[in-house]
């Protein structure tokens, strides 16, 4: 005989019990099983979305954590407010351009080639970023966005890649504000090439033909009669 004890008929009729679903804690975040940097990126992607629609001031944080898909306390464990996030976006879309530009500067072997592969690698650039150079375009003399900020490094890092080009630059200023005028050029008629409405080839061709030509008058000094 069995020594096993007779089941009930109701406990024999019942389907044995399922585990019960873990319980989420609060603040931890909704994003998939994403943890430590990966967390951290994704509140960054989802910073950068926002700010692309929105810019600094029309984004808050509440849109960021639901782009993201994570809780408010989560987004607070790696940033302290939503002016840091976004100026790490910003950090690092002008971070790009200097790269483009360091390498552009690097492939050069005389100043007016160096001006078109720079003038080349701005527009790159500006394709590559897409809806962020909006914001960034429109907030680069607001001292209250991070954009402001940034402007201010990556305007003295592209003078000193130009300073410090090794190609021969007989005849060609030396004077910084000078390079910060050509820059405010560049900027001025180069922002608008892919948004709101991107140009057309021609387009874009006439519009870098413009900054060439301001270019080469603004930065090389004139020839003595």
């Amino acid at each position: 005989m069995s020594n096993e004890p007779t089941k009930t008929s109701k406990e024999a009729a019942s389907p044995p019990r399922k585990p019960s679903p873990a319980r989420r804690r609060r603040g931890r975040p909704q994003a998939g099983a994403a943890s430590g940097d990966e967390l951290s990126e994704l509140i960054v992607a989802a910073a950068a979305q926002v700010y692309a629609q929105q810019g600094y001031h029309a984004s808050s944080v509440e849109q960021i954590i639901q782009a993201a898909g994570t809780s408010r306390p989560t987004f607070y464990r790696y940033f302290k407010d939503r002016y840091a996030v976004i100026d790490v976006v910003v950090g690092r879309v002008n971070d790009r351009l200097t790269a483009y530009l360091a390498d552009a500067i690097g492939s050069a072997a005389d100043f007016p080639t160096l001006l078109e592969c720079v003038v080349d690698a701005y527009f790159e650039w500006l394709q590559d970023i897409g809806p962020l150079g909006a914001p960034i375009a429109n907030e680069i003399h607001d001292p209250a966005s991070p954009a402001s900020a940034h402007r201010e490094r990556i305007l003295q890092e592209i003078m000193e890649l130009f300073l410090a080009c090794p190609i021969d630059v007989s005849g060609v200023t030396t004077e910084p504000l000078l390079y910060e005028a050509a820059i405010h050029l560049v900027e001025h008629l180069g922002q608008n090439i892919f948004w709101p409405v991107p140009l057309t080839q021609a387009q874009r061709q006439q519009r870098r033909a413009i900054i060439l030509q301001a270019l080469h008058g603004m930065l090389q000094e004139p020839r003595p009669k």
